[in-house]
């Protein structure tokens, strides 16, 4: 009977530690995700504002001269096609590490439904 008790509270023990460890590591987990989504919306608004400033300078050159110099017009042109070719790469980038976050999602909830099945056999178990 003692020998049972000790096996009891090893496993007890064992569980919380592995317990302890997943929901660090959970929690490690949702600070990189976190970290990434802060780091994709700083990405994206500097992007909105590098074309907001392309924007107001091709304005401000059409309303400055009053004749459309051609040379300026087409590197204007070339610039604001290179932002929009990065821009569509962010939000490529963007969805694929969403998907990414998704499937991390997914697997964290399938751990955390084998952790609960897992711990409700420890407790049929022991009391049985």
């Amino acid at each position: 009977m003692q020998n049972e008790v000790e096996e009891i509270e090893e496993l007890r023990v064992k569980r919380d530690y592995y317990y302890q460890a997943k929901r660090m590591e959970m929690k490690e987990f949702k600070e990189i995700a976190e970290r990434f989504v802060v780091k994709c919306k700083v990405e994206v608004q500097s992007l909105r504002n590098r074309v907001n400033e392309l924007r107001s300078s091709f304005v401000e050159l059409i309303s400055n001269s009053g004749d459309y110099c051609n040379s300026e017009i087409a590197a204007a042109e070339m610039r604001k096609l290179e932002l929009l070719a990065e821009n569509e790469s962010v939000c490529r980038n963007i969805d694929y590490n969403q998907q990414v976050k998704a499937h991390l999602q997914k697997q964290l909830q399938s751990i955390l439904i084998t952790q609960t099945q897992d711990k409700g056999s420890e407790v049929k178990s022991s009391n049985g």
